[in-house]
């Protein structure tokens, strides 16, 4: 009988975990990224106020309810946004900007982009950073993007890095519109 408490069985739950899964799409769930947004900017406060980060949220009031879970979307917004500061406490000291921006796409996606101005990632780990244990951290366990994928993926999304410099980098994500897919 395989334990399900040993490192195995560990390693199996993470794996199924990190498996496309669509229920969240299936059972209708529905979330406004300006609300999600909001949420995230009061979650994320203290740490931007910490590191001196000035945070500009550009999200058009109207834009359509997206096909995903509003917690789950509040998680990947967190940690990309938690990402960003953690990247923007090495280097300069002034300028620290991290943008959220959101746009509606032929109208059946929405499109989201965290831009910050932090040293980019380094080019050896761009390919790999959306697999599960690939870290830039010293303590961290490289799941939160690969988890976060996952679950854009799951909503009929898609997460990728768009840019990455020494003047920053921009994660996007889209998501289906509900009731486009």
């Amino acid at each position: 009988m395989p334990r399900r408490n040993g490192p195995r069985g560990v390693l199996k739950r993470v794996a199924d975990f990190l498996r496309p899964n669509t229920s969240e799409r299936r059972n209708g769930a529905q979330a406004q990224v300006e609300g999600v947004v909001d949420s995230v900017t009061v979650l994320a406060q203290a740490e931007l106020i910490a590191h001196h980060i000035d945070l500009k949220p550009s999200i058009p009031p109207n834009l359509p309810t997206v096909a995903a879970s509003k917690i789950e979307l509040e998680q990947v917004l967190l940690n990309l946004v938690r990402n960003s500061i953690e990247a923007m406490q090495e280097g300069r000291d002034g300028g620290r900007i991290l943008k959220i921006a959101a746009t509606c796409k032929s109208g059946n996606e929405v499109r989201v982009d965290i831009v910050d101005s932090g040293p980019g990632l380094d080019p050896s780990i761009e390919d790999k950073i959306f697999e599960p244990f690939a870290t830039t951290k010293s303590d961290g366990l490289g799941m939160g993007i690969a988890i976060s994928r996952r679950i854009v993926e799951g909503a009929g999304g898609r997460l990728w890095i768009a840019k990455s410099g020494p003047d920053g980098l921009q994660v996007s994500l889209t998501l289906p519109v509900a009731g486009a897919i």
